[in-house]
């Protein structure tokens, strides 16, 4: 059985990995990358990583990137990590920069919310598809996975084994330190496309692959929330099942902040009641540009959630910035705004630029430092009761 921070886990990941080059729209897989979208899906996301990197802004996200790997390096197990990198590197042939897009799918009818610790793993309907630049065949991809290091060199015990699904071959990769979840891989389109999940969502991928049948992102999340942010480099689409939002209700109704009469909290957990979806969409320029629309019962509960959100949400993140950063004026504060959208949304945008980044650096990294040098004294004094608690008893005279 999966646990509740595993299937939260598990989409936390998936969404953050999910980047991809498709389009909102359609009903048939224009790529078989476009397959993953299967009917009913609750949770898309979408990018384009060609696009990103070719923006200004994005070689700034880049040197930061690397300059936290570098912070990071002397972390347990990070030299592993960059060691196991460079091996899966020299077995596929494949950098960084060949890796186009990912795509994300979720349908999460699959997950009981009222025990989600009991939902098993293999029942989800989840897949992803990364667009490659160069073939990656199913055996060189076998052998890559065959090169993790086992459970005693950190890495995870799995066994592999193939399933045959219509005219294609799987690879079913079982961790055996995980309760024995099967992650399902193929390759599709000539090679260039991965397709991972859980065996139900590879092989639904597949079949539409084949025969077609990929959902409509424009169908599926209607205009209100998926049209704000089509055609952005990445976006991210969502809409609560009916069981999700009974389970929330639920939870609501419970919490003792809104019953016992705090207005703010009351306010916004009756909006909450009324949620019909979210998105996000992030565009890389100049700057880096996001936009995030949440869809609420009327247009009522829209104005009322703008007013919440400009007196608690922005205050409180203009009070973190300044906070962080020492009061530095930051583009990113000044951008920070809200608006009332159509069909019952609120809007939320802002936008960061190379001078906010190089601010935000360098407090990260004073943060960073602070923190090390609080763990080093630490470390130090344990060490010295330690020493105190092992040293011999004074001889009574």
């Amino acid at each position: 059985m999966m646990t509740q921070s595993r299937v939260r886990g598990a989409l936390a990941v998936g969404v953050v990995a999910a980047l991809s080059l498709v389009g909102v729209g359609g009903s048939r897989a224009a790529s078989p990358a476009d397959a993953v979208f299967m009917p009913g899906v609750d949770l898309a996301v979408v990018a384009n990583l060609q696009a990103m990197r070719q923006a200004p802004i994005y070689a700034k996200l880049d040197a930061m990137s690397k300059q936290n790997e570098q912070l990071a390096a002397g972390a347990p197990g990070m030299s592993d990590l960059t060691e196991l990198r460079d091996k899966l590197t020299r077995i596929t042939g494949l950098r960084e920069e060949d890796l186009l897009g990912i795509r994300l799918a979720v349908d999460l009818d699959g997950i009981d919310f009222k025990q989600p610790e009991q939902t098993p793993f293999e029942s989800l309907n989840l897949v992803m598809a990364s667009q490659l630049a160069k073939p990656l065949p199913l055996a060189k991809l076998e052998e890559a996975i065959r090169a993790c290091p086992p459970e005693n060199e950190g890495g995870a015990k799995v066994e592999i084994a193939r399933l045959a699904h219509g005219k294609r071959q799987l690879l079913a990769v079982k961790n055996l330190s995980e309760e024995n979840q099967v992650i399902c891989l193929t390759m599709a389109g000539e090679d260039r496309v991965l397709l991972a999940g859980t065996e139900k969502g590879v092989k639904g991928a597949v079949d539409r692959v084949d025969g077609g049948g990929a959902a409509g992102l424009a169908q599926e999340f209607g205009a209100a929330i998926g049209r704000p942010v089509a055609g952005s480099q990445m976006f991210l689409l969502f809409e609560p099942t009916a069981a999700m939002m009974e389970q929330l209700k639920a939870e609501i109704q419970a919490d003792p902040a809104a019953a016992n009469g705090n207005p703010m909290a009351a306010a916004f957990a009756r909006i909450m009641q009324g949620l019909t979806g979210v998105s996000l969409g992030v565009n890389l320029a100049d700057a880096m540009n996001v936009r995030t629309v949440v869809g609420v019962g009327s247009e009522a509960d829209a104005q009322q959630a703008k007013t919440l959100m400009d007196s608690t949400v922005i205050s409180m993140l203009n009070f973190s910035l300044a906070m962080l950063t020492g009061g530095q004026p930051m583009a990113l504060a000044q951008s920070l705004k809200t608006s009332v959208g159509p069909a019952s949304t609120v809007v939320l945008e802002f936008a960061v630029n190379a001078q906010d980044l190089d601010i935000l650096g360098k407090a990260l990294e004073k943060q960073a430092a602070a923190a090390a040098q609080m763990a080093a004294e630490a470390a130090e004094a344990a060490t010295a009761v330690e020493e105190d608690a092992e040293a011999p008893a004074p001889v009574a005279e």
